[in-house]
């Protein structure tokens, strides 16, 4: 059996309430169409459809769902450019061969940082701001490595303001790498 015939078939849904219940799905998943992976177990992903007991879908309504699933799973795959910070005054990039500072935001709406900075002058401690959208609704604050083999801390504020903490020295090199935050 080639491909094309595999999917030219029809599903006969006999217990629709059983089949919701293996995949529970919640009221947003519902609303939205989002597509589920539970225990191995993928759950279409088009727009909710009420099924009764004997009703049968059609291929065409099939390939319709995987044709959907893939475009989810394809823009989940694809990483966003990193958007370069303009940074404030003594902070700036090590340069090559290492990572520019950037922030990104993914398909899931995780915000990313990255690059390894040092502050060359002054002691101020604001690095850059990320612009709204980006910012997270709280105080976040993550570790950091400092050049100097010490432990740093990054905190990201509520008004986009991405600033150094710690005792550890920042004029050798701070790193963003890892940290990913969920804006809302």
């Amino acid at each position: 059996m080639n491909q094309k015939q595999k999917f030219n078939t029809e599903l006969q849904v006999s217990n629709p309430s059983r089949l919701l219940k293996r995949f529970k799905p919640n009221r947003s998943q519902l609303i939205s169409g989002a597509m589920m992976l539970t225990a191995g177990v993928l759950a279409l992903a088009a727009a909710p459809t009420v099924f009764t007991s004997g009703t049968t879908i059609s291929a065409s309504s099939m390939n319709a769902n995987f044709s959907d699933i893939n475009t989810r799973l394809i823009a989940l795959e694809t990483v966003p450019a990193f958007q370069a910070p303009t940074f404030l005054t003594g902070w700036g990039d090590v340069g090559s061969p290492y990572a520019t500072a950037g922030y990104t935001k993914d398909a899931m709406g995780f915000v990313h940082l990255r690059g390894l900075i040092k502050r060359s002058s002054g002691t101020g401690g604001n690095i850059f701001a990320l612009p709204v959208g980006y910012r997270p609704s709280a105080l976040l604050q993550f570790p950091a490595r400092c050049g100097d083999d010490t432990m740093c801390l990054i905190h990201v504020n509520s008004n986009g303001n991405v600033d150094f903490g710690g005792t550890g020295s920042p004029a050798a090199s701070l790193t963003l790498d890892g940290i990913i935050f969920d804006p809302h």
